[in-house]
């Protein structure tokens, strides 16, 4: 998760990178969004003076009330490349699809 109360670029660009370092099977990444009645939603609408957030037009990619200290648009785009980047490593492809190949091919 990015995005979240207080998180800086810096902190984001240190936690995808800790992602990676770890060699997992698969990572996912998303981006933290206030859910109604959570600490994070009650500062977020304090922190704009918003009555309330009107979910049926809600976006977290591009919300104008963005929970951390950077942009939605820019959290968004980080959310965005590392999930291509985690799909597309080395690791990961030869694994996992290593795995399916092994099974299709299986007699």
């Amino acid at each position: 998760m990015l995005g979240f109360p207080e998180e800086t670029l810096e902190d984001m660009k240190r936690t995808i990178e800790f992602a990676f370092s770890l060699r997992l099977d698969s990572l996912a990444f998303e981006v933290c969004y206030p859910l109604p009645g959570t600490e994070m939603y009650s500062e977020l609408t304090r922190k704009f003076n918003i009555e309330r957030i009107e979910w049926a037009s809600f976006n977290v990619y591009n919300s104008p009330y963005p929970v951390s200290e950077v942009s939605s648009k820019k959290t968004t785009q980080l959310v965005k490349s590392s999930r291509r980047r985690a799909l597309f490593r080395p690791f990961d492809f030869h694994k996992i699809y290593g795995k399916v190949s092994k099974r299709f091919f299986q007699v």
